[in-house]
């Protein structure tokens, strides 16, 4: 703490020769000052930058600092001790809410002591809602009424899912969006990889459905557009800035397998202490992941399938593939490395990959739309259900979707696995791929992350 003591002093004095002491993050001095704060372990779990700004200026007055001549370290320290102090304050449990578009589910999932997904009808989600956040039933329904009236009527039609966040509640507001998006991402992420198209919700499925649980099929092709943040005091509506659905009924998600990648998955994705390049490539690559499968054939977009690929690709080789590849040996080393980390039993990748990797050039190059050759090659109808999950693009996109699944131990095996110790993990990781291709021999280490966490779906 001392050594962060001494930068707080430096603002101190500074403040005291320039005789201001209301400078915000505006001002270069307070904000290397209060990022350097965010950054130190006893404040990087309940800081809210934006808040500091505030709880600086209070402190500077509370402490008379404006009629002070001369400021030692114990000066700084009692100003660290009393905003710690009040962030600690102000820390609260609050709960994220949302509810999983087209998903299906009749019971409860307890994801880990943070996490819930909740099915049923509207009388069981705020039983358990009530249970899970200690808020009670009347205030709950109130408050889903107002949602339902004013912003989502669909809210509650669906499985909802309840994330919660220990924060300030400005923290919260600002991160909410952030902590939807990736819980959303990777329950598709998973479902591509180790289920589909097992369980899936088809649109006629989900009309039936509603129609036998409400009388009415309205509500199944409605998106949502607002998360409400619940807490035991305040709750407040952000909007939703993404499109999504959860087209798939949500018993695969009881395994103990899929629930603790998930969570591992999911944890990765919001933890901040860990930022580096490669993660920020890996955060990029699910973010066109997502994109890609809200195309396709129920897409209204001109292009849908083609645009899938395109994305589809994009996430493949953000992934993979470092800035300025080599042009002659860039597609040869994507489905290089597509063939071999990644073993899908009984399916032909080979020829998959090259389709879709060749269809995203045309596509890119010529404006050629996309037209998946498998039905071609294995002579079998569009329509019929034995080709569900077989087809070129969706092999590709199941391929793309367990290297996503992976991502954490990639960034592990990337930093444990260093040719040089200058390098950081993204050099490493395009090093270590770089050699897998030019040798075609798979390093003992890689074999054990390609053989990591492959769920079976049972």
């Amino acid at each position: 703490m001392e050594r962060l003591a001494k930068k707080v002093l430096f603002l101190l004095r500074y403040n005291f020769n320039r005789e201001n002491w209301n400078c915000g993050l505006e001002d270069k001095e307070t904000w290397k000052v209060i990022t350097t704060i965010a950054r130190h372990n006893e404040f990087s779990e309940i800081i809210d930058i934006e808040d500091t700004e505030g709880w600086l200026i209070d402190i500077f007055k509370w402490l008379n600092f404006k009629d002070k001549n001369m400021f030692e370290l114990d000066d700084a320290l009692s100003v660290l001790n009393l905003l710690k102090k009040n962030l600690e304050i102000n820390m609260n449990d609050y709960w994220v809410v949302f509810p999983l578009v087209n998903a299906t589910l009749n019971d409860t999932i307890c994801l880990d002591e943070s996490i819930y997904i909740i099915g049923g009808d509207k009388e069981n989600k705020l039983n358990q809602l009530e249970q899970i956040t200690n808020i009670p039933i009347q205030e709950l329904d109130s408050r889903f009424e107002h949602t339902r009236r004013s912003r989502s009527p669909i809210f509650l039609s669906h499985p909802i899912i309840a994330i919660k966040i220990r924060h300030q509640y400005s923290s919260v507001s600002r991160i909410a969006s952030d902590c939807a998006f990736y819980a959303v991402s990777l329950l598709n992420v998973m479902y591509r990889a180790y289920i589909y198209p097992n369980y899936e919700n088809t649109n006629i499925s989900l009309v039936f459905r509603q129609f036998i649980e409400n009388g009415k099929s309205t509500d199944y092709d409605k998106l949502n557009g607002h998360i409400a943040i619940h807490g035991e005091k305040n709750w407040i509506h952000i909007p939703i800035n993404f499109s999504y659905k959860c087209s798939f009924d949500l018993d695969w998600l009881k395994s103990r397998g899929h629930k603790e990648r998930f969570i591992n998955l999911y944890r990765w994705s919001q933890e901040t202490n860990d930022a580096n390049e490669l993660k920020g490539r890996f955060l990029r690559a699910i973010k066109f992941f997502m994109k890609a499968i809200n195309f396709g054939k129920g897409s209204k977009s001109l292009d849908s399938e083609s645009d899938t690929v395109l994305y589809i690709n994009i996430a493949a080789e953000v992934m993979l593939l470092k800035k300025n590849e080599d042009k002659h040996t860039r597609k040869k080393k994507l489905t290089f490395l597509l063939e071999h980390l990644v073993t899908i039993e009984g399916i032909d990748q080979a020829s998959a990959i090259d389709e879709v990797c060749k269809s995203r050039n045309e596509f890119v190059h010529d404006g050629l739309d996309y037209i998946d050759d498998y039905f071609y090659r294995n002579e079998i109808d569009p329509f019929e259900n034995r080709a569900k999950g077989k087809t070129d693009l969706e092999v590709f996109i199941k391929i793309i979707a367990i290297l996503i699944s992976k991502v954490d131990y990639y960034i592990q095996y990337a930093i444990e696995n260093k040719k040089h110790s200058s390098f950081n993990a993204k050099e490493s990781w395009f090093s270590l791929l770089a050699d897998y291709f030019d040798s075609r021999q798979t390093p003992t280490e890689l074999i054990e992350v390609i053989h990591t966490c492959n769920i079976n779906e049972k």
